[in-house]
């Protein structure tokens, strides 16, 4: 699959990203994901293009391997540039249409931070149940959705 991966553009990744991420939200929680990815790209601690923000291993779970949604995700990949392929447009599934065309305004600029430049998130179920060691003595600077944002 990395064969797939190495196919697809910063904004095909970034689209596929929010979608993984954030498609139980509604569309400002995508444009939240956005956003995250965005001001990494922006940081010199992060990679300097999309692709290497979102694929960076264990940043984003929808790209680790051990993440049971992976396959869900590959699959979608897969199908999203065979229709780029042969349509040579937008993909017929909907909200993966919507994450691309989101996608284009975060990476172009038209899309305003959302989160207070957070370059961090997390489920709120996960920070009240299962805090991961990163968020001891942080406050969220936005909540979108099922998510917090944390700028570290």
């Amino acid at each position: 699959m990395p064969d797939v991966l190495a196919a697809l553009s910063d904004h095909q990744v970034l689209a596929l990203t929010m979608w993984a991420e954030a498609r139980g939200e509604a569309v400002e929680g995508r444009i939240a994901v956005g956003c995250v990815v965005r001001e990494r790209v922006r940081d010199p601690r992060w990679p300097d293009t999309y692709c290497g923000v979102c694929l960076q291993t264990w940043q984003f779970s929808c790209w680790n391997s051990s993440d049971p949604n992976r396959a869900k995700l590959m699959q979608l990949t897969a199908l999203f540039l065979a229709d780029f392929a042969i349509r040579s447009s937008t993909p017929l599934n909907p909200m993966l249409r919507e994450c691309l065309y989101l996608a284009e305004g975060i990476i172009g600029g038209q899309l305003l931070d959302r989160v207070e430049r957070a370059n961090h998130y997390l489920t709120r179920t996960l920070l009240e149940r299962h805090p991961p060691a990163w968020t001891a003595g942080q406050v969220p600077v936005a909540r979108v959705g099922g998510h917090a944002f944390f700028r570290l």
